[in-house]
């Protein structure tokens, strides 16, 4: 059974305080009209004097960022709307979040190889048992990655595998800033932003300026990391030099990034060998088949993993074509897939706050297990960590062509009306538009495919629904303009006929 656990669950960090906050916040974000005192006390459970504590403190922390109130009173509704737009929202998230004393330490060991006990707890006005106590709180969100903070004589050090330290320190602090700022004492944003400009005029790459900037801040962690903490080549694949090897445009970015930063030659190499986890990077000089050409020589297991999958692809979609432009950038993704396994081993999560784990097991419950078992038969790695990594990465590559519908159960649905034919089409484009988020559904209107059929949806009683060959089908009648009632009776239908179906699948695997 495939097990799903949060992704990088930084909400274990948060003092009650601040959770409370950013409750508030998300609250009256995504509620247009906002909400009464009232309201909001009975749905973030707190008494209504803790929210007037907490909004007014809010209001404070906005003024002081960017001269604004946050929040203001409606004297019509009496209710409380937040102002702002959803960059406000989000510079206003990520000052909440600055004042949480467990990312206030993460902050400090990015820029440091170790913190001083006793002088962060005098810094900012804590006592030693509750450093103690987030030190363990740390560790926890950690330990599903083996890194571990530990307290020797009066310092705190993080404990682990250096390139995975990196990565989870990116995921941190873009999770925490959106790329909104960039929390780097080694260059200011002018510079920064010259860096960005200087770099992919040497990467004439299609990507968005978002992943631009998510790139920024991998370098940026890897040039703060590399002052302090060294990075041996062995945390590598095996086949490194291979990849960072002689291309024009690779030696025109080390030349860059050496000019800001002064990098050893194995931090340039880390740097160069990151753009393989970006399938982006597959664009420019055949790097995708060159790559691949790479790992049926040096990771032949590897290899052999991927043309195992793209088997598995191919009997799922066989128009599917590997050398349309489709098919090679699925394959780009399948290989950077590969790359950032080996390199980030069994951190599984993304570098953004997405916890597709699971929003995908949630909503599509057989599309995990199915690509895992199609990964433990192929390939030798028993690790659970890396098993769950390959399925993690390797189910959003598969979802950058194909539905995640694919591995549901399918339902059948038979559509009897007595309405006009163009009626009758917008039925089934409604009826789409309700159920093809959440279910596999196949809807037929033809009567000779009955027994085939699921759930009969009528808008009427045409024929002899109720006979021998049709009781036991579920049956929903509904108007033809399908009204919100309909709406719920087909939706609560079809989740007792998919539960019923992924049990059954259950019980034959």
């Amino acid at each position: 059974m495939f097990k799903v656990i949060e992704e990088l669950p930084l909400k274990a960090l948060y003092s009650r305080d601040i959770t409370i906050k950013l409750e508030i916040l998300n609250a009256l974000y995504r509620e247009y009209n906002g909400y009464t005192i009232e309201s909001l006390s009975h749905k973030i459970n707190v008494s209504k004097k803790t929210i007037y504590k907490y909004i007014k403190e809010l209001n404070e922390l906005s003024i002081n960022s960017s001269e604004n109130t946050a929040f203001v009173l409606d004297s019509d509704s009496n209710n409380y709307t937040f102002l702002g737009n959803k960059i406000e929202f989000l510079e206003l998230r990520y000052r909440i979040l600055e004042s949480c004393d467990a990312i206030k330490l993460l902050l400090e060991l990015v820029h440091a190889s170790s913190i001083n006990f006793l002088n962060f707890c005098a810094k900012y006005y804590i006592s030693e048992s509750t450093l103690k106590n987030i030190i363990r709180k740390i560790n926890y969100i950690f330990k599903f990655i083996d890194i571990r903070l530990s307290v020797k004589k009066n310092e705190i050090f993080l404990n682990g595998n250096e390139v995975i330290i990196r990565y989870c320190f990116t995921s941190i602090l873009w999770r925490i800033y959106n790329g909104l700022k960039f929390p780097f004492e080694l260059m200011d944003k002018e510079i920064i932003q010259k860096l960005k400009g200087d770099l992919f005029k040497n990467l004439p790459l299609s990507i968005s300026e978002g992943r631009k900037n998510l790139f920024l801040y991998l370098l940026l962690v890897n040039a703060t990391r590399a002052h302090n903490n060294k990075l041996s080549s062995s945390l590598f694949p095996n086949f490194y030099k291979e990849l960072t090897g002689k291309s024009d445009i690779l030696v025109k970015l080390a030349a860059t990034l050496h000019n800001y930063f002064k990098l050893s030659t194995v931090e340039l190499e880390f740097n160069l060998i990151l753009l393989y986890t970006f399938p982006e990077f597959y664009q420019f000089e055949d790097k995708l088949f060159y790559t691949l050409n790479i790992l049926e020589k040096k990771a032949p297991c590897t290899f052999y993993n991927i043309i195992s999958f793209l088997i598995f692809i191919k009997k799922k979609h066989p128009t599917w074509d590997i050398n349309s432009e489709n098919g090679r950038n699925l394959l780009s993704h399948i290989i950077s897939s590969y790359i950032s396994v080996f390199l980030f081993k069994h951190a599984y999560f993304n570098l953004q706050d997405l916890n597709l784990l699971k929003f995908s097991y949630d909503n599509f419950p057989t599309l995990l297990p199915t690509i895992q078992k199609n990964i433990v038969r192929s390939t030798s790695n028993t690790q659970e960590g890396i098993i769950k990594s390959l399925t993690f990465r390797l189910t959003q590559a598969y979802l950058v062509e194909f539905s995640p519908m694919d591995f549901e159960p399918e339902i059948n649905i038979m559509l009897i009306t007595d309405s006009p034919p163009f009626v009758e089409k917008g039925i089934i484009l409604k009826l789409n538009s309700i159920l093809a988020t959440k279910y596999n559904i196949k809807i037929s209107t033809e009567i000779s495919n009955l027994n085939q059929t699921d759930l009969i949806i009528s808008t009427g009683l045409y024929v002899n629904l109720y006979s021998e060959s049709t009781s036991q089908i579920p049956k929903v009648f509904i108007f033809p303009q399908i009204e919100e009632r309909d709406k719920f009776e087909i939706l609560e239908a079809c989740k007792i006929i998919h539960e019923k179906k992924i049990n059954l699948l259950d019980i034959l695997n």
